[in-house]
């Protein structure tokens, strides 16, 4: 979500390539929308949204997952020699790269047979110091307990970057080598058992499935956006609807719908189009 919120601005200042280690979909860029055969983790709904953001503003998409069977530090060198590719490729352009775990690590990762992770192998092999961001160490963690203490010491609503008075970046209070900035995240606050960022700073608005669509419960209600369903699309959101007193909304971006209402075999007992404004 919030590599989502930062594309419209990236692309406005001169970014034009996003490569996804969870991208596997050499036909992204021409089927402009991702399916449930593009990668494991793109089948959840906001990295779908993520990916279809992207194609919708231009951006062309490109995977560099290394192949099958690497796993450690030949997984961390083929995955860097994959993007200098594309990136000899298209020597003038600006890439945004989306990566999981510890690949944006630009020091020794925690994993030491590794030696390099895929950010410090692509600043040894292009020659090219990558601007690094890490968005993990200051997230919160699914039991609050564990969540680092620095995000209730900043106690902002939205992300932040921090910056000293001599204009240097926060990244890190432990290891300040392995990455050049780290993104504060604010606790989530919760309304109608939705996360308040799902608005993405209210750009998608809020739906509630009609009572007179559900037959019984529990159902899961999907939202697909029109023409996708058929080709095995994946939903721009999803909710769970136990009971008739609480109907959690959907959150949509602006657009055609095709809203399928599943019980809880997975059957399809309704489906119906809707436009959002």
């Amino acid at each position: 979500m919030f590599t989502t919120s930062l594309l419209r601005g990236l692309y406005e200042n001169g970014y034009r390539f996003l490569g996804l280690e969870a991208l596997s979909d050499t036909l992204i860029n021409d089927r402009k929308f991702p399916t449930i055969k593009s990668g494991y983790y793109v089948k959840e709904p906001q990295m779908a949204n993520l990916i279809r953001e992207a194609l919708e503003m231009g951006f062309t998409l490109f995977e560099y997952e290394a192949t099958d069977g690497k796993n450690g530090k030949e997984r961390e060198i083929e995955q860097a020699e994959n993007i200098k590719k594309i990136i000899d490729e298209n020597p003038n352009s600006k890439f945004l790269i989306h990566c999981g775990y510890d690949h944006v690590m630009e020091g020794t990762p925690k994993i030491k047979r590794w030696e390099k992770a895929m950010a410090g192998r692509l600043k040894e092999i292009t020659n090219k110091n990558p601007f690094t961001i890490d968005q993990v160490t200051y997230t919160e963690k699914g039991d609050l307990k564990f969540t680092n203490p620095v995000i209730e010491l900043v106690n902002s609503a939205s992300s932040v970057v921090l910056i000293d008075e001599k204009g240097s970046l926060f990244n890190g209070l432990l290891n300040t080598e392995q990455v050049d900035c780290q993104i504060i995240h604010p606790i989530t606050k919760y309304s109608n058992n939705r996360p308040d960022w799902l608005s993405l700073s209210k750009e998608r608005k809020k739906y509630s499935i009609p009572k007179s669509k559900i037959k019984e419960y529990p159902v899961l209600a999907l939202a697909y956006k029109d023409n996708e369903y058929e080709h095995e699309g994946i939903p721009v959101d999803i909710v769970e609807i136990l009971n008739k007193e609480e109907i959690p909304k959907l959150m949509l971006p602006a657009g055609k719908y095709q809203i399928l209402i599943k019980n809880k075999m997975y059957e399809i007992v309704s489906i119906y189009t809707l436009t959002i404004k």
